[in-house]
């Protein structure tokens, strides 16, 4: 297979290889982590806004603040 795509297996540093793998599963665990608690955050953050809306009330829209302010003009 190797042959197929033009790389001389005898000409492979396996070691070479070796380390690139572990530098770049390394690297994976990482990024992995820092995506877990980004998700984590996102969650928590989409928690506090929903919790921040069911205080506030529903919201009002930009129509019905208008609507108001031109009924109490009258």
């Amino acid at each position: 297979m190797l042959k197929r795509f033009g790389i001389n297996p005898k000409n492979l540093d396996l070691e070479q290889l070796q380390a690139d793998y572990n530098a770049l599963q390394a690297k994976k665990t990482e990024l992995q982590k820092t995506y877990k608690s980004a998700e984590k955050e996102v969650a928590d953050l989409n928690r506090k806004l929903a919790n921040i809306k069911q205080y506030l009330g529903p919201e009002q829209t930009p129509e019905r603040t208008e609507n108001k302010k031109t009924e109490q003009s009258l």
